[in-house]
């Protein structure tokens, strides 16, 4: 049979030992109480990275086909953004072949830790969460603008990289008066809330 992760050599040992466990807690030659305890304690220092979704999904439709330039110049006009940074632009963040408009769901997960940014799209992968892009970013950001005021938005999805080979992802975050949009070094940076969709 085969186990993901486990070979069956390896489930037998396990499978032994657990019957081992159960009888000698029969016997009574092991504490029940400190026995449960160490065994959650393994089960969530090996769960320790999961992130927790939240239940709401948010809902947006997104313009894959228009160029970041465009959405930004709209939302600029119609509303109060403090700022644009100059490289958020179909120059370096071009639209993708073959997506034109998609409505899709977002999520908000929490790791309840901070987590380097450099390590988040990995971890986020491991348990079926994509990182937004810029273009769902964009697209939240529009619908739930309100939300900026209390969680930053990172988007994972779409890096960047400078002429000096340091990676940026785009960001939006409310400034001292609205709204802006800029760019955020990957690497020194940390967050505990990602917004994703589901691969």
């Amino acid at each position: 049979m085969t186990r993901k992760g486990v070979t069956d050599e390896q489930y037998r040992k396990l499978h032994k030992r657990l019957k081992d466990l159960e009888r000698r807690l029969e016997e009574g030659t092991l504490p029940f109480d400190a026995t449960m305890e160490r065994i959650q304690c393994a089960i969530e220092d090996e769960d320790e990275d999961r992130p927790v979704p939240e239940d709401r999904d948010w809902t947006v439709t997104v313009d894959y086909a228009v160029p970041i330039d465009d959405l930004f110049a709209r939302i600029t006009k119609e509303r109060r953004v403090e700022h644009v940074a100059c490289f958020l632009k179909a120059k370096y963040f071009p639209c993708q072949p073959g997506l034109v408009s998609a409505t899709l769901g977002l999520k908000f997960v929490d790791f309840k830790r901070p987590v380097s940014l450099t390590d988040a799209t990995e971890r986020l992968a491991r348990y079926r969460h994509r990182p937004v892009t810029l273009h769902e970013m964009e697209a939240f950001s529009d619908r739930y603008r309100d939300l900026i005021h209390f969680y930053p938005i990172v988007a994972l999805g779409s890096p960047w990289r400078d002429q000096s080979h340091v990676w940026f992802a785009p960001w939006a975050f409310h400034g001292a008066h609205s709204w802006c949009f800029d760019l955020v070094p990957i690497k020194p940076y940390a967050l505990r809330r990602f917004l994703v969709a589901h691969m």
